[in-house]
């Protein structure tokens, strides 16, 4: 069976598919708020920092100048997961898609295969979460952030597909590189919870870094608040410039 492995970004609109006719597997990896001069293919300069996702560019298809449709993260995966614009599907924010909007997961799971979410399950489609025949939410993930448990719970989606009988489609998204950070408040609060409800979670020590690192909190609550002013706006201003954009095409 063949297997694709796709780092950071797949967009596939795959109106028929049939399972019976092949046998292409899908495994779909997205980092969170990551950006691209972080990993080392992409220019990061410091020696070693992301040596797997290097190795997967060396031996696969590096994409220069690929841009997300959106800066955002759930109209972003709705893009992704539907291959139309915001305007287009619904989606110009953490909104639902329209209850006519086709997607990859349902076309896939229609057509045979074993579909699987890890993290994120909030943020992908969701209100089509029974397009997914498994969903693993990110606090069995270490909120998201444990390498260990990814591979141990895409190892089971994967045996669970070869005993069915399936191809399959499984899209994995890391959230290491956003909020909470490392060392703050936030952080605790999410350890706290997940040790409540996942006796698999990181020890309170694991991640720690020195408070002198962090910006103050005073600067914290600005930039978060600045965030949610550029979210509103980009909101309205999306609305009001794409409905002249409307056309009879779906796309």
């Amino acid at each position: 069976m063949k297997l694709f492995l796709i780092p950071l970004l797949l967009l596939v609109v795959l109106p028929r598919i049939d399972a019976r006719e092949t046998s292409t597997n899908f495994l779909l990896i997205t980092v969170d708020d990551m950006s691209s001069d972080s990993v080392g293919v992409f220019g990061n300069p410091i020696p070693g920092i992301t040596p797997n996702i290097d190795r997967l560019a060396s031996e696969g298809l590096r994409f220069e100048h690929g841009h997300v449709t959106v800066a955002i993260c759930q109209p972003c995966r709705a893009v992704w997961m539907t291959g139309r614009y915001p305007h287009n599907s619904g989606a110009f924010g953490f909104d639902e898609i329209r209850a006519g909007v086709p997607t990859l997961p349902e076309a896939l799971q229609k057509a045979g295969y074993r579909t699987g979410l890890m993290a994120k399950h909030g943020h992908v489609v969701p209100s089509r979460a029974a397009a997914f025949d498994e969903i693993v939410p990110a606090r069995d993930l270490r909120n998201g952030r444990s390498p260990e448990l990814f591979g141990k719970r895409a190892a089971q989606f994967f045996a669970a597909a070869k005993k069915e009988g399936k191809p399959f489609f499984l899209m994995a998204n890391s959230q290491d590189p956003h909020r909470p950070f490392i060392g703050s408040k936030q952080e605790a609060a999410a350890k706290k919870r997940d040790r409540g409800t996942n006796p698999t979670s990181m020890a309170e020590d694991s991640l720690t870094t020195k408070s002198s690192t962090l910006p103050p909190r005073s600067q914290s609550r600005d930039f978060c608040r600045t965030c949610r002013t550029s979210a509103r706006n980009w909101r309205s201003i999306i609305r009001r410039c794409t409905v002249p954009m409307r056309s009879p095409g779906r796309y």
